[in-house]
């Protein structure tokens, strides 16, 4: 497959124990519903006039997750999830 050897035998393993089709069924699984995601970001993001630098990216590394979302305007494109509830780890 071209990945690190671990990776390979990884994916061999659960092919061998799930069968081939039962991986790409997951795989598919995980994709189809963040389709209409990736069309709602696509379509409001095309015509942007601000790029972000995918290959400048050092000078990203000492700012804030908030101040580079505001500069390139990410925040709208962005869902509010309520979190998770906490799991108590008590519990027998």
């Amino acid at each position: 497959m071209g990945n690190t050897p671990a990776v390979d035998v990884m994916y061999a393993d659960m092919i061998r124990e799930k069968g081939f089709f039962w991986l790409y069924k997951e795989v598919l699984k995980v994709l189809l519903p963040l389709i209409p995601e990736l069309i709602f970001i696509w379509q409001n993001t095309r015509h942007r006039q601000k790029l972000l630098p995918f290959l400048e990216f050092e000078p990203l590394l000492d700012r804030s997750l908030l101040d580079i979302r505001q500069e390139f305007d990410l925040l709208p494109l962005m869902k509010v999830r309520s979190p998770s509830p906490p799991v108590d780890l008590q519990k027998p």
